[in-house]
């Protein structure tokens, strides 16, 4: 038995007649509606992705620049120590290798 047929049955059982047309002309508004929502959902997920996205350009940027400043700041007490041992009589090299370290690590990771 079709589907037509068999919503024609029902409708006439219930006292009322709804054309098979009408209830096709239904289902697809549904249908219709429902892809429009699922179409608007997916258009704000994008939305939302490339914003979040935009956020971590930024923070490439952020990090390439704190990245350099501390690789600066490292140098420098390399330098520092390496100053100090030069001028001492009995230099402490143990902290002007762990400053080498610490400085060649961070030249490394930039």
């Amino acid at each position: 038995m079709s589907n037509e047929k068999l919503l024609d049955d029902q409708n006439e059982a219930d006292g009322v007649v709804i054309p098979a047309a009408a209830t096709r002309i239904v289902r697809l508004t549904a249908l219709s509606t429902l892809l429009a929502l699922c179409l608007l959902a997916l258009t704000l997920l994008g939305l939302e992705v490339i914003k979040e996205l935009e956020k971590l350009k930024s923070v490439n940027r952020d990090n390439a620049q704190w990245n350099f400043s501390q690789v600066e700041v490292d140098f420098y007490k390399l330098r520092n120590e390496l100053s100090d041992a030069a001028h001492s009589n009995q230099p402490n090299l143990t902290s002007t290798r762990q400053a080498f370290d610490v400085f060649s690590t961070a030249l490394q990771q930039w």
